[in-house]
């Protein structure tokens, strides 16, 4: 509800195809801002997606939420335009402004694999510890087991990915 919080959320080990959006962030119609915090994201895969997230700071307030070991591709010519975030403060919820806080997304050993598109450069606000971004799939191989598959286990890595043992030791991950 407007001028609520939410925390703790956890999504992990989903798979979304060629959907609009991974995930959004918003809150209800009100004139008091919502937070959204202490909440955790991953071992996510996200294959042409609109966006990994769309975050609407124009109606809440958003602090410790993290990604991580999450896989995002985009291929050329899919339906969905592969941005990975949108900061959005236009109205909404008949609210505008807000902004992204210095502690409001951390993203850490993320894949994303750019398949003959461009991702747009991710807000400089967002803290990003030992991601591996692929900008062009024709000129470095991630290391899939089918990078135009449909499936999840299409998105498994294989020996010699560049990925493997890239990544920061997480806790419980």
């Amino acid at each position: 509800s407007a001028g609520g919080t939410l925390s703790g959320v956890k999504i992990h080990h989903n798979y979304g195809y060629n959907n609009c959006g991974f995930f959004e962030i918003s809150s209800g119609f009100g004139d008091s801002r919502g937070v959204f915090s202490d909440s955790e994201f991953y071992s996510n895969i996200s294959i042409d997606s609109g966006w990994l997230h769309l975050l609407q700071v124009a109606n809440t307030d958003m602090h410790n939420l993290r990604w991580e070991n999450n896989t995002v591709v985009q291929h050329k010519g899919s339906t969905n335009a592969g941005i990975l975030v949108i900061v959005y403060t236009d109205v909404a919820s008949g609210m505008s402004g807000g902004q992204l806080y210095e502690d409001s997304i951390y993203w850490t050993n993320n894949l994303f694999v750019a398949d003959g598109v461009n991702f747009m450069t991710p807000d400089s606000r967002i803290v990003q510890k030992t991601n591996l971004i692929i900008k062009d799939a024709s000129k470095q191989d991630p290391g899939f087991v089918n990078l135009k598959g449909s499936t999840a286990a299409d998105y498994d890595l294989v020996a010699g990915s560049p990925a493997i043992n890239a990544g920061t030791l997480l806790p419980g991950r």
